[in-house]
């Protein structure tokens, strides 16, 4: 069973999201947020798979930014997944999502059966743009990092570079000729290799080490 948290600054929106994914059969929502103050009080208390948060959501603080609230939800809950929602979605916004530590961005306008897929690809770590988006975004993804291990073998720097042309696991493995499972034991290690959460992470990391050229 997958565990949600919905953060929304529209009540009305946040309960029928709500309502709509606990109809899942695999998805229980745990807690429903219209601010970021709100949703530290449910992070305080009870853990998740995932954070789906509205991108317009109320600010953590004054002056603090969408970006601050999404790393201070990281903070305090280390294994949740972020995925942000916005209603019109765009580079700007993905490079936001990304930088803060999101696993994806999708927008509003998701029918029901696209949204709980997100939120299913989200709970395991899976990228959650498509591959078009992916290779617009990876030269704009800037974020500081500390440098990583030199320490990736020359397999798992070319199933990161494949990560980066946005194919998915099956399409990897067709490339590299091998199993799936073996596909997945890379990312894997390249993703505890980076200390990153998700595919999406590791390209940012690897991106502003110049792991991709």
């Amino acid at each position: 069973m997958i565990t949600l948290l919905l953060a929304d600054p529209q009540e009305m929106v946040a309960e029928s999201l709500r309502l709509a994914l606990d109809g899942a059969p695999d998805l229980t929502v745990t807690g429903v947020a219209t601010s970021f103050a709100a949703l530290q009080g449910l992070l305080e208390s009870r853990t998740a798979d995932v954070v789906l948060l509205d991108q317009r959501l109320p600010a953590w603080h004054e002056g603090a930014d969408v970006s601050a609230g999404v790393r201070r939800v990281r903070e305090l809950s280390p294994d949740s997944r972020v995925l942000m929602l916005t209603a019109s979605p765009n580079e700007a916004a993905a490079v936001v999502a990304l930088e803060s530590g999101c696993v994806g961005v999708v927008p509003k306008t998701l029918s029901l059966d696209d949204l709980v897929a997100a939120v299913r690809e989200a709970a395991t770590g899976r990228l959650n743009l498509d591959s078009d988006m992916l290779a617009r975004l990876v030269p704009r993804l800037s974020r500081s990092y500390r440098e990583p291990g030199a320490d990736l073998t020359l397999r798992e720097r070319e199933v990161l570079r494949l990560v980066a042309e946005g194919l998915s696991t099956p399409d990897m493995a067709a490339r590299l000729v091998v199993s799936t499972n073996t596909v997945r034991n890379h990312v894997q290690s390249i993703l505890t290799k980076l200390g990153a959460h998700s595919k999406l992470e590791a390209l940012v990391i690897a991106n502003r080490s110049h792991l991709l050229g």
